[in-house]
């Protein structure tokens, strides 16, 4: 449902949502609800070209730069901040995308950090109000527009302003809620998580925390892997899957050490690891199955 609802402010016009929120009159509801499905089915398209376009381009390139500026005016600018998620997470390099909304005099875009560079700090030092007509957002996500006809000078400000910029490293701080074993993922147990949703702002997920327990099996899938499950095994030999969506970095086979987000950490069959984990439930293909959602994975400590 919030993809459809958020779609609206990408490809049409956000009260749209409102409307089909507010009204009383079922006709009307059933003609936005399919005119919002329509513009989602719409936004997907427009994604996956333009992941297409730029993994086309990228290919051509001897190697992948350190920050990835990339653009097309034919590019419609309301879907960017997806694609924009999709690059940084397959290429695992900070990334600037733009495009152009038809007759425009400027370009606009978004914005996504590895971690490494501030991204409301980059722009700033590549020329912050001289340069950009606006741009603003936080560390790991920012917008940005700039006047049409200066694609190429945005490239050169920005490679520029990253080479001039100490690299720095995000840290999040996650509160661990209780540690658990395996033997406590149970529907028990999830039902008694569910009863203190709804969760969300100001109300997250309990994080618990699996210490020193040993994988049994790893994979990489969808799309051409750029998701990641790991399993383990209670001491009843119950498999217990994670699932880490948009953590593996989609190389054409696996790499058990370097494959993913976590450097250093060797995800093979048969190494321990530590895990934080919200415990879920999955309903794909209609199939509920209890499974576990990764929020980070170390070295045993």
């Amino acid at each position: 449902i919030a993809p459809r609802l958020n779609v609206a402010s990408r490809m049409s016009h956000a009260v749209q949502s409102y409307f089909l929120l507010t009204t009383d009159d079922d006709g009307q509801a059933r003609e936005i609800a399919k005119h919002l499905e329509a513009k989602n089915n719409e936004r997907k398209e427009v994604v996956d070209r333009t992941m297409k376009a730029i993994d086309e381009r990228l290919a051509e390139l001897p190697v992948i730069p350190e920050i990835i500026v990339i653009g097309d005016q034919a590019w419609p600018a309301g879907g960017l901040s997806l694609v924009a998620n999709k690059v940084k997470d397959k290429y695992g390099k900070p990334v600037l995308v733009w495009g152009k909304n038809g007759e425009s005099e400027v370009c606009k875009g978004s914005s996504r950090s590895n971690g490494e560079v501030n991204l409301v700090k980059l722009m700033e030092t590549a020329g912050g109000k001289d340069f950009f007509t606006e741009f603003g957002g936080h560390f790991m996500a920012a917008g940005f527009a700039f006047p049409a006809g200066k694609e190429k000078e945005l490239a050169e400000r920005i490679a520029t302003a990253y080479a001039k910029m100490e690299k720095e490293a995000f840290v999040e701080d996650v509160l661990v809620d209780r540690e658990i074993s395996l033997n406590d993922i149970s529907w028990q147990n999830y039902y008694f998580i569910e009863e203190m949703g709804p969760y969300g702002m100001g109300n997250q997920k309990p994080v618990f925390l699996l210490k020193n327990v040993l994988i049994d099996a790893v994979k990489a899938f969808g799309n051409g892997g750029i998701h990641l499950e790991v399993s383990f095994r209670n001491s009843q030999d119950k498999k217990i899957g994670a699932i880490g969506f948009f953590t593996a970095t989609a190389a054409e086979k696996f790499d058990a050490l370097n494959g993913h987000i976590w450097q250093g950490v060797n995800l093979e069959a048969g190494q321990r690891v530590d895990a934080l984990v919200n415990m879920e439930k999955s309903n794909f293909k209609n199939f509920p199955e209890l499974r576990l959602r990764i929020v980070d994975i170390r070295n045993p400590q």
